[in-house]
C-alpha cells in the first residue's frame, strides 16, 4: 500500500478494510491497462475508497 501511495510514512492499517482497498488497487490497475479508464480516474477511485473506509 505504500508503493501505491495510499499509506504514508508512519501510517499503518488499523482494520480488515485493507483487504478491500488492496483488491480495489488491483482492479484499478486493470482499468488503464485495458483502456477502460484513465490513470487519474483509477487513482481517484482508490483514494475515494480509502477515505470512506476506517483504514487510517
Amino acid at each position: 500500500m505504500r508503493a501505491d501511495h495510499i499509506l504514508g510514512d508512519g501510517q499503518h492499517v488499523t482494520s480488515a478494510d485493507a483487504w478491500d482497498v488492496s483488491r480495489a488497487s488491483c482492479m484499478a490497475r486493470w482499468g488503464p491497462s485495458t483502456r477502460y479508464s484513465s490513470l487519474p480516474e483509477a487513482e481517484a477511485t482508490v483514494r475515494g475508497r480509502v477515505q470512506r473506509s476506517s483504514l487510517l
